[in-house]
């Protein structure tokens, strides 16, 4: 499993900074970058997780990344990026991830993260397929026969409407605060290192 560059130091007068897609890709360099400085409305909440077999989506090129995130699914929260400083100490956890950010029919965004593996998955390979068909078109999947199978809308539809905003910003409202492993004793590093 290919690992990001450990030592980005984030930029201090930027507390968004760990979430510059520069820092959170796969690879990353360990020069910090300046924040944003735009004023924009983000999207209440930015759930990380496989949208619904009930939904349509599109998804933009433009907000995509592959980086590291932690699956615990003993919480609601249950996607966690993990800074280079606990990645060793958390390795068996960590997975790398293609992570797509998608909008429903219905204007929600999220970021559908799909795991990259040396190994052929089909679930993972399926999922891949449907997103990236959902470039040009509405798409929606179900399961069938062990993979992913797209399905299409019985009506057509516009062009969807994106967030007016930086990856780094989505990203950030996605993962700011206690949703980002930063140290050992974060209660889900803890949880998963078999502390109460």
């Amino acid at each position: 499993m290919t690992k990001p560059a450990t030592g980005f130091a984030p930029d201090v007068n930027d507390p968004d900074s760990l979430y510059d897609p520069k820092a959170m890709a796969i690879g990353a360099q360990n020069t910090p970058t300046a924040g944003a400085t735009t004023e924009v409305k983000l999207p209440n909440r930015i759930t990380v997780d496989k949208p619904s077999k009930q939904a349509y989506i599109r998804h933009n090129p433009d907000f995509y990344l592959q980086t590291v995130l932690i699956k615990h699914e003993a919480s609601r929260a249950f996607y966690y990026p993990a800074t280079a400083e606990v990645r060793d100490g958390l390795s068996e956890f960590v997975k790398v991830v293609d992570l797509y950010g998608v909008v429903t029919l219905l204007g929600d965004f999220r970021f559908w993260p799909v795991g990259v593996s040396e190994i052929e998955n089909e679930w993972n390979d399926s999922a891949r397929e449907v997103v990236l068909a959902s470039i040009d078109e509405w798409v929606g999947f179900k399961s069938l026969e062990g993979r992913y199978q797209i399905r299409y809308p019985a009506a057509e539809h516009g062009e969807p409407q994106w967030p007016d905003a930086s990856l780094k910003e989505l990203l950030a409202r996605a993962f700011r605060g206690t949703r980002t492993i930063s140290d050992l004793e974060h209660k889900v590093a803890r949880s998963l290192l078999g502390y109460k």
